[in-house]
């Protein structure tokens, strides 16, 4: 069971890399708990998926507890990363010396600048250092003797906590003299840290670094935070949610998972406290609190187990398309759509002497499941949603020779590409038919060897250089063509090609909410565009065949069929 306890400190907001928080005790959040959600267990447990082996050195989980406690004062202490050093005319006498520039951030990540500020920089040896300013965005320092410095801000409307800058050189963050930045955050009255621990006190980052994996594999965009004016729900059911009295927000980037050590987040206050608060992890909802005061902090702790526990499990079985028997040595890769979610448990696993492969602890989202046997692919894009397993049965698979795949410009010179490969399906998007993030590249020679799909698909090409110019991705650069297992060529080759603009103009006014859908000779969706009432429509189209239909809203309302873009710039008249 969960309790939770109201955790009171005196000081300023605490948003460094270490929380010093000293204990817990039973308050006015006495009395909340829950039982654990249900989903994937440890290994060892009855019928639950294992996760990867390293799982099986962490030590059993410990007793969960979860707070709403008031903002403890805290020291912030941050790497100083080195960038490039200053030149000669701007470095001090002192060629040891360190330029230090604080950006003023919110926790958002947003930078800012404060009406006033006043900032003291307190070494270990040597007087104080002040600096102060007005409608500025950064602190500044210059001449720094290397050492460990503690930066204190005091900004007009805002709270700052100490942050610790260690520049010495036993601490090896300066292998030479520079400059250094680093972010300074101030945090507005009305937001409040989000702290996340493990039962025995360490960042809940641990929880990822136990397995041998990135924090960011396991934690990005994994903690929510949802509030209501019910400060207490009936039973176990959850009060009315309303998102307009708060906004939760994650760190920035696909990267990153802490402001600070263990500070998850931050929840922005639209209205004053009190407030229910509930935190959920990877869409499960976990625990909650009362949070009576801006002077408060959001406070829990999480283990294995609950982290488990909001994730899901894919498993299927390989059989042979022709005799249905069990294909062993197939290779299966789940690859995340947001890249921080991939790990090697997930890529090229093979399977089993009955066909059999199994997926632990796999993040809620798109994911591209691919199959490989030989010359053969089985490609499916799937939706994992949180605390679920998905079985999806036996998934056929042919044995076949692959197609080769030559690129070449329209001189017919052969250039290097990425190649993608989606299903085909008549009247839909490519942009929601080629998975994102999937692309194979030919040898320099514009060459591939493409395994052959079990179904209808289609292939494209981005190529690398055209005439003489390297291009980078997602330049799309070729027609879709029409790969047919049950009628393959001898060998497929693209053409790759510049798109060219195209202009549509109205003959007569469009009403408000009009798009252009244009359609390649496969029936698939190359592109949607959109504009004002009257106004022409720009597009990029790789030259060839297209069918412009026309919407309002919903409904169509007209059509070009049959219209050939060629290698210029054109305007097409549309009713």
């Amino acid at each position: 069971m969960r309790t939770l306890g109201l955790l009171l400190f005196s000081g300023a907001l605490a948003c460094g890399l270490a929380w010093f928080i000293h204990g817990h005790s039973e308050g006015e959040l006495g009395g909340i708990s829950g039982d654990r959600p249900e989903g994937l267990r440890p290994e060892g447990s009855d019928g639950a998926l294992s996760p990867p082996s390293a799982a099986e050195e962490i030590a059993g989980a410990g007793s969960i507890q979860t707070s709403v406690s008031e903002k403890p004062a805290a020291r912030l202490v941050e790497p100083a990363p080195v960038t490039p050093p200053l030149s000669s005319e701007d470095q001090s006498e002192d060629p040891s010396s360190v330029s230090f520039t604080g950006e003023l951030v919110l926790p958002s990540g947003e930078r800012i600048e404060v009406a006033s500020f006043r900032a003291e920089l307190r070494g270990e040896s040597g007087p104080a250092l002040s600096a102060s300013g007005v409608g500025q965005g950064s602190i500044s320092f210059r001449g720094l003797t290397p050492q460990v410095y503690e930066l204190s801000v005091q900004a007009e409307g805002y709270t700052h906590d100490t942050q610790v800058l260690d520049y010495s050189d036993a601490a090896g963050e300066l292998e030479e003299p520079g400059a250094v930045t680093v972010r300074v955050i101030l945090w507005p009255s009305n937001w409040i840290p989000l702290v996340i621990r493990t039962a025995d006190g360490r960042p809940f980052r641990a929880l990822a670094e136990d397995l041998g994996w990135e924090a960011r594999q396991m934690f990005v965009k994994a903690f929510d935070i949802k509030v209501s004016a019910e400060l207490a729900g009936p039973g176990s059911e959850l009060p009315a949610l309303d998102p307009e009295l708060a906004t939760f927000h994650v760190p920035s980037g696909n990267q990153v998972v802490e402001l600070a050590s263990a500070v998850a987040g931050s929840l922005e206050l639209h209205v004053d406290p009190p407030l229910w608060a509930g935190l959920w992890i990877h869409g499960q909802h976990f625990a909650s609190g009362i949070l009576r005061s801006t002077r408060e902090q959001l406070y829990f702790e999480i283990d294995h187990e609950d982290v488990a526990a909001s994730l899901s499990r894919v498993e299927l079985r390989v059989v042979d398309s022709a005799s249905g028997l069990p294909v062993a040595g197939a290779r299966v890769t789940l690859k995340a759509d947001i890249s921080s979610h991939r790990r090697a448990d997930l890529s090229d696993q093979e399977t089993d002497a009955d066909g059999v492969t199994r997926f632990g602890w796999v993040m809620p989202g798109e994911h591209v499941l691919t199959i490989l046997r030989e010359g053969s692919i089985v490609q499916r894009i799937l939706t994992v949603k949180s605390a679920t397993t998905i079985n999806l049965g036996d998934v056929p698979i042919g044995s076949s020779p692959e197609l080769t795949v030559r690129v070449v410009d329209v001189r017919g010179n052969e250039v290097p590409a990425w190649i993608e490969i989606g299903p085909f399906e008549r009247g839909r998007s490519v942009r929601e038919l080629y998975p994102p993030n999937i692309h194979r590249k030919t040898s320099d020679d514009g060459h591939y060897s493409a395994p052959v799909p079990d179904r209808k698909s289609i292939i494209r090409a981005r190529p690398l250089r055209l005439n003489g110019t390297t291009r980078s991705y997602p330049h799309v650069g070729s027609l879709n063509h029409l790969i047919d297992p049950a009628a393959l060529l001898p060998e497929l080759v693209i053409i790759a090609q510049d798109p060219v603009a195209l202009s549509i103009e109205p003959i007569s006014p469009w009403g408000e909410g009009h798009s252009i859908r244009f359609e390649d000779e496969l029936g698939l969706v190359v592109e949607l565009v959109s504009g004002e009432a009257s106004a022409s429509l720009q597009v990029n189209l790789v030259p060839g065949v297209y069918t412009a239909r026309r919407f309002n809203g919903d409904v169509e309302v007209g059509s070009l069929p049959g219209q050939l873009v060629s290698t210029t710039s054109k305007v097409v008249r549309c009713p």
